[in-house]
């Protein structure tokens, strides 16, 4: 039988149909707002994505690839159809409101699981980044922020930082009241949310635990061990060659494998409680104490925002 075929624009889809219904066609079963999903946009195997609805539209987020994380239903059919996106809304609305016999389904098997966000007492948490075009972005603060430490965005990139526009815990979504980064462990699924403008007890959320280690391996025959991404980033740069690894803090017990290194030093803060952290530290790896003298800094971030590329490099290179 003939369906003749209705012309309509991408705002059609929102304003005449339920998007959780077209989405549910999508990924060939029902899902609902905070379900568990494997990705409709590559190959997936574990539900780990999240059904999510901000400013009315609905996405799939994808805390490992999150490039579709602004993807629409349209978005979605525009991708597997390689069409536009009006095109797609056509597809869209010609099939649910006219009976169009059109599959719109996703190029993957998906998985769904039972868990639904909204409902769950985990303690699990998911965030979603800033975005520009579909891509995760930062802010101008950020990047104002970052480059005061000489941070990168290619090192941000590469130890998977990313500017946190709002987060899920429990049932709980949240809006930062203040500039907020996320520490991700793709691997694990495993993130620390950063906000360094919070009062200390406030600072830190996460789902990390002593086995999530950050690295910077360069081949060195020497290691730092210091406090936390943030300082190893600024380290990276000031001693490049360098091998530098930082623990969830100061006072967690870690196992790492230090054999392939001939000198282990431990640069924690130079108060009283980073020296006793280090202390600890030093009895558990064998390593060597360095702290960078209190009248400059108590740590590597401060020294080099406090003081400038060049006294940090050459405070860090006199404690080698």
């Amino acid at each position: 039988m003939y369906n003749q075929v209705y012309s309509y624009n991408y705002y059609d889809v929102f304003n005449k149909l339920n998007q959780l219904d077209v989405w549910s066609d999508i990924l060939g079963t029902h899902i609902s707002i905070g379900q568990m999903v494997t990705s409709p946009f590559r190959p997936d195997h574990h539900p780990r994505c999240i059904v999510t609805e901000y400013n009315n539209a609905i996405y799939i987020t994808d805390f490992a690839y999150p490039q579709y994380n602004r993807y629409t239903c349209v978005h979605a059919v525009a991708l597997f159809k390689n069409i536009g996106l009006n095109a797609a809304a056509s597809l869209i609305c010609n099939k649910f409101l006219h009976g169009l016999n059109v599959n719109l389904s996703s190029l993957y098997d998906i998985r769904v699981s039972n868990i639904i966000k909204k409902q769950s007492k985990s303690k699990e948490i998911y965030f979603e980044s800033f975005l520009h075009d579909g891509k995760p972005t930062f802010t101008e603060f950020d990047k104002g922020y970052w480059s005061l430490r000489g941070v990168k965005k290619a090192q941000l990139n590469r130890h998977n930082v990313y500017s946190v526009h709002h987060y899920y815990i429990e049932d709980s979504y949240i809006t930062p009241n203040h500039p907020m980064y996320a520490y991700y462990f793709p691997d694990v699924g495993r993130v620390k949310l950063y906000s360094p403008f919070e009062k200390k007890e406030n600072k830190w959320i996460g789902t990390t635990t002593v086995d999530d280690v950050w690295e910077s391996l360069n081949g060195s025959n020497t290691c730092i061990i210091t406090k936390s991404l943030k300082d190893l980033m600024v380290l990276e740069n000031i001693v490049p060659d360098i091998d530098i690894i930082a623990p969830q803090n100061e006072g967690c017990y870690f196992k790492y494998d230090f054999s392939p290194y001939s000198t282990v030093l431990c640069l924690y803060d130079s108060d009283t409680q980073g020296r006793r952290a280090s202390t600890i530290q030093c009895n558990r790896y064998g390593c060597k104490s360095i702290f960078i003298p209190e009248e400059l800094a108590k740590d590597t971030d401060e020294l080099y925002v406090n003081h400038g590329e060049t006294i940090c490099k050459q405070t860090i290179l006199n404690l080698l």
